[in-house]
């Protein structure tokens, strides 16, 4: 009995190390973050399914990772990190390769290959494959505004005492959520070649290449247009809110897709005395607690919002009704503060409103005066 305590108090010890280690924070962390989709995650998909030839692939992979692995180091290699993100490197960087590039895509009508052979051309387009690849991440951390780098030296500087470890291990997490994801994409087009439907249609897979050619080009386009737009506080605020909104889209057209489920698709015979028949019998209890949850949440959070608006236009910010959980203010923290860049009314630690949020505010015609949580 003794040698079983000792054995499971050994085993807890042990989970809990591994569970508050460094290592697994960092792999956990990470391995989150692969599916962040920035211009360098487009032009590696498109390599993987457009380009033809082995060498190519693994050429956009070899970039890809190395353009990672730069930005880990430049995390902690100060000189690095202040030369990518001086706005003069950038430029001198930047500049000669998109005219490269420029001229890249447009070669035939800039130069004559006369006396050039297949196998240079060859072998110059492999090269160009891997700086894209490997530009791009840069790009996607000091000119195109991501907030990856940013929260991973967050959540690195909040509690990691053996810093490089925690960079190592996330690193190792990302690798492998990008080995895992890449394996994914493969086994999707693998899936399509091996489709006979697919492959007997000539028409059908000329199509597909010319669409996704296009439809990689204006994700490209569109990611610009949103990174380069998010340079000053107003914009971000507004993409802030936009997301928002875009979130509970998404969550309306689920309930409807869920709600088009019960009603078209949803057969009596084979749902019987089962979890969703009893949904469906209860659909007028679920639907009306639903309801008020959701006007009671809505309106009540309309009323703080115009409560604290009138508050700061009038001059007295200390007066806002300030609720700040602590489950709201990791999601705050993981995605809004730092994600957006903005730390101000309600986000800032040095406002006046953050310090009173900490009490209850009752006005002056009372005799009690703030009551501490």
């Amino acid at each position: 009995m003794i040698l079983k305590s000792f054995i499971l108090g050994n085993l807890v010890s042990l989970c809990m190390k591994i569970i508050n280690s460094v290592v697994l924070v960092g792999l956990y962390y990470r391995f989150l973050t692969t599916f962040s989709i920035g211009p360098s995650y487009l032009f590696l998909l498109r390599a993987r399914v457009m380009e033809e030839g082995t060498e190519k692939k693994v050429s956009a992979t070899t970039g890809f990772i190395t353009g990672q692995l730069m930005m880990f180091i430049s995390i902690y290699y100060a000189p690095l990190h202040l030369a990518l993100g001086r706005p003069h490197t950038i430029t001198v960087l930047a500049l000669p390769y998109l005219l490269f590039h420029f001229f890249w895509n447009n070669h035939k009508h800039f130069f004559y290959y006369g006396s050039t052979t297949r196998n240079s051309m060859r072998n110059l387009s492999i090269q160009c494959v891997f700086l894209n690849n490997l530009i791009f991440q840069l790009f996607n951390h000091f000119i195109l505004l991501s907030s990856m780098l940013v929260r991973l030296v967050n959540i690195s500087m909040f509690r990691c005492n053996n810093k490089m470890l925690f960079v190592t291990s996330s690193f190792v997490g990302w690798l492998i959520g990008h080995i895992l994801f890449m394996k994914w994409v493969g086994l999707i087009l693998v899936w399509i070649q091996q489709n006979n439907s697919i492959r007997s249609n000539k028409y059908l897979v000329s199509e597909f290449r010319n669409s996704m050619a296009r439809i990689f080009s204006i994700l490209l386009f569109i990611t610009y247009v949103y990174y380069l737009d998010a340079q000053d506080f107003t914009t971000q605020a507004a993409l802030y809110t936009h997301h928002q909104y875009i979130a509970g889209f998404i969550m309306t057209g689920a309930f409807a897709h869920g709600a088009i489920f019960f009603i078209r698709d949803y057969n009596p015979e084979q749902n019987e005395d089962n979890v969703l028949a009893r949904m469906l019998d209860h659909k007028e209890a679920i639907i009306s607690h639903l309801s008020w949850a959701s006007l009671f949440l809505g309106f009540h959070t309309l009323g703080l919002y115009v409560h604290n608006d009138v508050m700061l236009a009038f001059g007295t910010p200390e007066k806002q009704i300030l609720i700040e959980p602590i489950f709201a203010q990791w999601i705050q923290s993981a995605h809004g503060k730092t994600s957006y860049g903005f730390d101000v009314l309600l986000s800032s630690t040095s406002g006046p409103a953050f310090n009173t949020g900490r009490s209850i505010w009752l006005p002056k015609k009372y005799p009690l005066k703030n009551v501490p949580l």
